[in-house]
């Protein structure tokens, strides 16, 4: 996980840079009688996919993928777990048979919750990474800094000597636009709908939470439950 993280925080130091690149790039179409967005407007949507802590949410998953497992090495020596044990307390009678027998039963479904909650996390999180690698590449694209094979810089050089169209330099930055613009709507809508999605989920989850019964007898149910 570190690893991926760590690749992931390059990629999003050279896509920084590209957007730089980028920016310039719209000044070059403009000079040269392109219509393309304002600045801000190209800085505005990179923000708003940046500010996504796809990391924070990686690490939510570990914790919950952990905590499963610890749970699940503790819930195997509990008594309504054991079959030695079961049998030990059906000696007992019925009844307590009944409450050691329910509350394994609970501890399982409780177990599953937890289970199913980790790996929607870890869906989310992993398609968001996906996502936000694939943002990354598109932002080196539209940042490289050569139009045509002329730099930036050098544009309005070129075009005085022939070497280059004003046409050509702005069909170039245009392109570029339309792959930051629909490459931006498609991340954010992206993420955007794993994260209703990652709601939906455990929100439904917790439909399954333990609960505290309202008599006060200290047994956990589900809630639900009978």
């Amino acid at each position: 996980m570190r690893s991926t993280e760590a690749a992931l925080t390059s990629m999003r130091t050279g896509a920084r840079s590209g957007l730089d690149s980028f920016c310039t790039l719209l000044g070059v179409g403009r000079d040269c009688g392109a219509t393309v967005p304002a600045e801000a407007d190209i800085r505005n949507r990179f923000h708003r996919i940046d500010r996504v802590d796809v990391s924070a949410l990686a690490a939510d998953a570990f914790v919950l993928a952990g905590s499963h497992h610890a749970l699940a090495v503790l819930a195997a020596q509990i008594p309504g777990k054991s079959a030695s044990l079961r049998q030990a307390w059906t000696q007992l009678g019925g009844e307590v048979t009944g409450v050691v027998t329910a509350h394994g039963e609970r501890v399982d479904a409780d177990l599953v919750v937890l289970r199913d909650w980790a790996q929607a996390t870890v869906s989310a999180a992993s398609g968001i990474e996906q996502l936000l690698t694939s943002w990354y590449r598109v932002l080196d694209r539209v940042g490289e800094p050569l139009v045509c094979g002329v730099p930036a810089d050098g544009a309005a050089d070129a075009v005085r000597v022939g070497a280059v169209t004003p046409s050509t330099l702005a069909d170039d930055i245009c392109a570029r636009v339309t792959l930051f613009e629909t490459a931006a709507d498609a991340t954010d809508n992206g993420i955007t709908e794993m994260l209703r999605v990652l709601t939906t989920a455990t929100d439904d989850l917790a439909g399954g939470s333990p609960a505290a019964p309202p008599d006060g007898s200290g047994h956990l149910a589900l809630a639900g439950d009978e």
